[in-house]
């Protein structure tokens, strides 16, 4: 048996992960992990919460055994930083976008390269992976979202309509759905079967940044070049309301497995922990005063993590 950060006794299950090297209980709290040689632009928790991805600037991702608290592994292939990660149901198979250009998809537990993705004519932006690792969207500099299939490395589609850099991606529900938030300042939400547009609204005034998709798919909260959070229901395409707090841009969201909670990373060094239902900021995180580039719950919603432009990833007790 093994501990979870917060000390609740989990089993760790087949698919869910790389086996740790030495079983050991965490410490409860806060930590830091360094590995990195530039900003974390992207970082994943496992399902079992005993596994952490990170990827970042310096073009590779690492695999974590937060058990230990130590390196697993090193993910090297891309040819320029690395933007945005995610990482299927299983714990083990994640997608990469990068400058360089490529989506690629990987096997995390034996550290194997599976599959190259080109298509795009600019840098990818964010990308996002079905819960059954089948399929893949990536949004780019080219202001395009592409479709991909997993097991034949093709293009399936590509989704047409931003004006300009496609800046975050997100599957809903079992892959059906699909959202994109881009710096032409709208949010949109897509039919994955057909390709066609469902909606748009005006997502942020100055551009988005960020954005994240609400597990059941009838919400979302974005960000842009300002420090406020908003939420929207997609179904009548209206501002909900903002979360406020932050000093400097939201650059980094994600919602919880349950959908009643947010958290948000800013360029001020701060990441606050918000509640849906009525916007209040719960709990506010700070560490190194350097960017906060990207942000995860873990599955149960006891702790986070964050990745940083100073090249660290910081785990933060939410318990």
């Amino acid at each position: 048996p093994l501990r979870r950060p917060t000390g609740t006794l989990i089993t760790a299950r087949p698919g869910a992960g790389p086996a740790p090297k030495k079983p050991k209980a965490l410490a409860r709290g806060q930590g830091r992990l360094l590995g990195h040689r530039q900003a974390v632009s992207a970082v994943a928790i496992a399902p079992n919460g005993l596994f952490a991805f990170s990827a970042s600037h310096d073009q590779t991702v690492i695999v974590w055994d937060l058990v230990n608290r130590e390196e697993l592994r090193v993910l090297k292939g891309h040819t320029g930083p690395i933007t945005s990660m995610a990482l299927a149901a299983d714990g083990v198979h994640l997608v990469t976008g990068s400058r360089d250009k490529t989506v690629r998809l990987w096997d995390g537990a034996k550290g194997d390269a599976l599959a190259t993705l080109t298509g795009h004519t600019g840098w990818i932006f964010s990308v996002a992976i079905t819960p059954d690792g089948t399929r893949a969207l990536s949004g780019s500099f080219d202001h395009d979202i592409r479709v991909w299939d997993l097991a034949t490395a093709k293009s399936l589609a590509v989704l047409q309509g931003h004006r300009d850099s496609v800046a975050a991606v997100a599957f809903g529900g079992d892959g059906g759905l699909a959202l994109s938030g881009s710096y032409d300042k709208t949010l949109r939400t897509w039919d994955i079967a057909s390709g066609r547009e469902i909606r748009s609204v005006a997502g942020s005034p100055e551009g988005i940044r960020a954005a994240a998709l609400s597990p059941d798919g009838g919400s979302a909260v974005a960000a842009g070049a300002d420090p406020i959070v908003r939420l929207w229901d997609l179904t009548w395409g209206t501002e909900v309301r903002q979360f406020l707090g932050h000093r400097e841009p939201v650059v980094s969201l994600a919602f919880s497995q349950d959908g009643t909670r947010v958290l948000s990373g800013s360029y001020d060094g701060a990441v606050k922990l918000w509640s849906v239902s009525d916007g209040e900021c719960l709990r506010t995180f700070e560490g190194p005063r350097d960017p906060v580039l990207s942000v995860a719950f873990s599955q149960d919603r006891r702790f986070a993590l964050s990745g940083n432009g100073d090249g660290s990833v910081s785990i933060w007790d939410l318990s």
